[in-house]
């Protein structure tokens, strides 16, 4: 999490320039619990889409038996298909395979339903070749899919829920996590930062004298500035200070 000391530079910082400290205050227990549950949600999509690419890699070695012109399938056929009975509708997740997706979890089902008899039976096999070759394409269609990012995800978690997503097609869905991270997180924080830089660029010169109270008060704005060797605009800014809070948030 982005440290208590970190935290408080940036509310000294904002508090000098004549924040509404309320407000922010507010935000901080957004953000701090934001970090809190971000590994969690970042393990569960890494999990769903690692057990995804499991599946696929299954189910191609299931199609690659039933064309292989060998006689003698049936074992591996079975343990393959109890490989994927063990894992079925254990990884389910809101931006791989849904667990609304009623077309995937239909097509699963049937292949671990025709299952090894399919194999004796000219009729059955064709079927279970078939559901095979479907789900193969709705597994490759779910991997192929757009990653979410993992802080917008777990931002939209704290306050909404997969439900408000059921009416969003599944290529808008990443679109709008974003939309409700950037619109109640990101802008209030960098509204806040907006709105004081100017006043922290306008007490620069004068904070260049060397006395107690004005080298305190330098410190505590010092955060808003830009730095030696930089030249960035006031929103410029205020993207950098939040990159950097997420980015460190993130990593510790």
């Amino acid at each position: 999490m982005f440290g208590r000391g970190d935290l408080k530079e940036l509310r000294e910082a904002l508090d000098a320039c004549g924040c509404d400290m309320n407000a922010f205050k507010r935000w901080q227990r957004s953000y701090e619990k934001l970090m809190k549950q971000l590994p969690s949600v970042c393990v569960q999509y890494e999990d769903a889409l690692r057990t995804t690419q499991e599946v696929y890699e299954t189910a191609q070695e299931l199609e690659a038996l039933m064309v292989s012109g060998r006689s003698d399938i049936r074992r591996d056929f079975a343990g393959l298909l109890k490989t994927m009975k063990k894992v079925q509708n254990t990884f389910d997740h809101e931006f791989i395979v849904s667990s609304t997706d009623r077309e995937f979890h239909s097509t699963y089902a049937s292949v671990l339903k025709l299952g090894v008899k399919a194999l004796e039976d000219g009729q059955q096999r064709l079927i279970l070749q078939s559901e095979l070759e479907n789900l193969l394409e709705l597994l490759k269609e779910n991997l192929g899919k757009e990653e979410p990012r993992l802080a917008a995800l777990c931002f939209f978690y704290q306050e909404h829920t997969d439900g408000e997503l059921e009416n969003v097609p599944p290529s808008g869905r990443v679109e709008r996590i974003v939309q409700v991270y950037e619109e109640e997180f990101v802008r209030p924080i960098a509204q806040m930062l907006l709105s004081c830089i100017p006043y922290a660029d306008s007490r620069r010169e004068a904070l260049a004298l060397n006395g107690r109270r004005e080298q305190r008060e330098a410190r505590q704005l010092e955060l808003l500035w830009n730095r030696p060797g930089e030249n960035r605009t006031e929103r410029e800014r205020a993207e950098r200070i939040l990159r950097e809070l997420m980015e460190r948030g993130e990593t510790e």
